[in-house]
């Protein structure tokens, strides 16, 4: 399990986070939501142990993540931030196989590159594997970095060997089309599917309700709700978390929520 306990995060002289217990499961979908400065970014980023909280502990299999290796820590948890900067003319075989890197000195080329051509299939990304990255537009650009993240922690792995691996997403769907919005979002569901852990920090409440097993909503550096998108997506606390007046109706084919602005 992949934990947050009784986090604080101070940025300057303001609190971002405040109070924050939580937790990412092996096999389970999280949707973050919440308004802009509610510390999303901030608690994927004490998630992924990039940021060091000022009172709590932020840890992985019941161990801090200060006490990881970075190199084990990178095989066990991937993140796919917002904006990824390559500046280099690489082509997008080798932006994907940088995702390897962790596993230099017990793993091979052969599977590295296999692990690498699993991951561009997985993300529709196979006729980009020739080009260089550079020229790539926005969404397909994501594509590729969520390809490198896939190979980082063996997605292709099964039979049991995914269990114990993270993802953590940092609005994955915001440069994508619609199509591959739904795709990425399918893509987290079968890496949940082998017992990955994804955490995914989202905008849209309806892909939320679509694709998460459970929803954590953030509101001033604090959970505001929390549990599955039946529960937690209710008029009144859409209203509360975003100051938005909503209507709640049922999915015509998922029958999960769907929340209407009125």
């Amino acid at each position: 399990m992949l934990q947050l306990r009784d986090i604080r995060v101070d940025l300057g002289q303001s609190t971002v986070l405040q109070g924050v217990s939580f937790s990412v499961e092996p096999g389970e979908v999280v949707a973050v939501l919440g308004p802009n400065g509610a510390g999303k970014s901030t608690l994927l980023a004490v998630l992924s142990g990039a940021l060091a909280p000022r009172t709590g502990c932020a840890s992985l299999e019941n161990r801090p993540l200060s006490k990881w290796s970075p190199q084990a820590l990178a095989r066990k948890r991937a993140v796919l931030p917002q904006h990824s900067e390559l500046a280099f003319s690489f082509r997008v075989l080798e932006v994907v196989l940088l995702g390897r890197s962790p596993h230099a000195g017990v793993s091979s080329r052969e599977k590295d590159l296999a692990v690498a051509k699993a991951a561009l299939a997985e993300t529709e990304s196979v006729h980009l594997a020739d080009r260089i990255y550079t020229t790539l537009s926005g969404g397909e650009r994501q594509r590729v970095q969520l390809a490198r993240i896939l190979a980082q922690i063996d997605f292709s792995e099964r039979d049991g060997h995914s269990v114990g691996r993270y993802l953590l997403l940092d609005e994955p769907t915001s440069s994508l089309d619609l199509a591959h919005q739904h795709a990425i979002l399918e893509t987290a569901r079968r890496a949940a599917e082998r017992g990955i852990g994804v955490m995914t920090i989202l905008h849209d409440i309806n892909l939320a309700a679509m694709y998460a097993d459970r929803i954590v909503v953030l509101h001033a550096g604090r959970i505001a709700a929390e549990g599955t998108p039946d529960e937690v997506l209710t008029e009144a606390m859409v209203h509360h978390a975003f100051d938005l007046s909503v209507s709640i109706t049922r999915h015509p084919t998922r029958g999960c929520p769907h929340v209407i602005a009125i």
